[in-house]
């Protein structure tokens, strides 16, 4: 083991090895910390003396809303799947890094080990995430976008939930902004739209691009006069708008629909659609229900 120790110093991937112990039945456990390599110093903080057991320290490095990876790694250990686990550990410094951990076994004339192998990917976990909340979002106007607003409406409205209300809000005058002006006028507009429906709409709602000229606003567990209510609020918002130029003002259209707890989205959608239909028929500015 000296001499392979002294191959695997210097390498640049941090290293970690650990006696693999008796499991019993279930198979063979990660136990103490051996050696840890220059990388793994450099990059996690710790020796191998404040490792010990490396069960309990992956418990101990572990952020407190994480779960420890110990199991998880002595299932790969037993089974010798080449497959790297995803974790985050908290260094010797307090930071929370994420990293890419490799298994393997390795085995010589006195004992049985193992090689932990952790590549620490913490910015192209941050730079995922970044993409995927800018994949959820409408480029333009910054809320959600129509799939994005039916997914979060399957985690936040289900069958256990108390319904909810959906206002499906049509903006009036876009296309007579777009025809004077310019459609980086029209764009302009819809950007402005969107930050105004925010307020007003409350802190429980979802905001979301349905379609074109349309934001599709979810409110959790309201009654038909609140929902009303919260739609004239949404109205007088955009009213507010300054029109760019005076006279290209803007205003909403509003279908509305009150949705009982385990309602699609698709049909109250539907329902608030034919709802706003109507009262475009009907004119502009009006709030209808289905």
């Amino acid at each position: 083991m000296t001499t392979t120790w002294c191959l695997i110093d210097p390498m640049p991937v941090a290293l970690l090895i650990a006696a693999l112990e008796s499991g019993g039945a279930a198979g063979p456990t990660i136990g103490r910390c051996r050696r840890v390599n220059r990388r793994f110093g450099e990059q996690l903080g710790y020796a191998c003396d404040d490792i010990g057991q490396v069960r309990s320290w992956l418990a101990r490095a572990c952020p407190p809303d994480q779960r420890s990876p110990a199991a998880r790694l002595d299932r790969l250990v037993r089974t010798a799947v080449s497959r790297a686990l995803r974790v985050q550990l908290l260094c010797k410094d307090g930071r929370a890094r994420w990293f890419d951990v490799d298994v393997a076994r390795c085995e010589d004339a006195d004992a049985a080990h193992c090689a932990l192998a952790f590549t620490d990917v913490t910015e192209r976990v941050r730079i995922g995430r970044r993409l995927e909340r800018l994949g959820q979002r409408d480029a333009l106007t910054g809320v959600l976008t129509r799939q994005s607003l039916i997914a979060r409406h399957a985690e936040a409205f289900d069958a256990r939930a108390a319904g909810y209300g959906l206002l499906l809000c049509g903006i009036e005058g876009l296309r007579r902004l777009n025809e004077r002006c310019g459609h980086a006028a029209g764009d302009a507009a819809l950007a402005a739209c969107a930050r105004r429906l925010r307020r007003p709409a409350g802190s429980g709602a979802l905001i979301g691009r349905w379609d074109g000229d349309r934001f599709a606003v979810l409110v959790p567990a309201v009654t038909q006069a609140a929902l009303r209510r919260r739609a004239q609020m949404l109205m007088q918002a955009v009213a507010g708008i300054a029109p760019r130029p005076p006279g290209a003002a803007l205003t909403l259209s509003i279908g509305a629909a009150c949705a009982v707890a385990g309602t699609p989205l698709a049909e109250a959608a539907r329902r608030a659609s034919g709802a706003l239909a109507f009262g475009r028929s009907a004119g502009p500015g009006r709030i209808e229900f289905d």
